[in-house]
C-alpha cells in the first residue's frame, strides 16, 4: 500500500494531532461514560506521547510509523467497506434504473455505421489556438 514519507514539518504537525486525539477521547470517556480512569489514562498517555515526541525527535518517525502500523487494519477493512457501499447501495441502483428507463451505456446510431460527427473546418489559422 502507499506509504507517504512525511517532512519534519508533517511529522510535528502530526504529533500534535495525534495527542489533541487522545485528549479528545479523553473528554469523550469523562462526559459520555463517567469513565474518569479512562479519560486521565487517555490524558496522561497524550502528554507522555508529546513530552516524548517533541523532546527526543528522533522518536518522531518511528511513532508515526507505529501509528501507521497499528491503524492500517482498520484503514483496509473501512476501505471495502465503503467503496461496498458506495458501489452496491448507489452506483449499481442508479445504473438499474438507467437500464429500466431505457437509457443503457450502448449509444445507438441509428443504422450508422460509424459513431463520427460532420464538423466545418475552422475560417481562420490561428482559430486552432483558441481555447474555446
Amino acid at each position: 500500500m502507499f506509504q507517504q514519507e512525511l517532512n519534519d514539518r508533517q511529522l510535528r504537525y502530526f504529533g500534535a494531532s495525534l495527542a489533541a486525539l487522545l485528549w479528545v477521547f479523553a473528554a469523550v470517556a469523562y462526559w459520555k461514560w463517567n469513565s474518569a480512569n479512562i479519560a486521565t489514562a487517555l490524558t496522561v498517555s497524550g502528554l507522555l506521547l508529546i513530552g516524548v515526541y517533541y523532546l527526543i525527535p528522533n522518536t518522531q518517525r518511528g511513532i508515526y510509523n507505529a501509528f501507521r502500523k497499528i491503524t492500517h487494519p482498520i484503514q483496509v477493512v473501512m476501505t471495502i467497506i465503503i467503496l461496498g457501499i458506495v458501489y452496491y447501495l448507489v452506483l449499481t441502483p442508479i445504473g438499474l434504473l438507467l437500464r429500466l428507463g431505457g437509457y443503457g451505456l450502448k449509444r445507438q446510431n441509428d443504422g450508422q455505421t460509424s459513431h463520427w460527427s460532420k464538423r466545418d473546418r475552422p475560417n481562420q489559422a490561428s482559430r486552432y489556438f483558441d481555447t474555446y
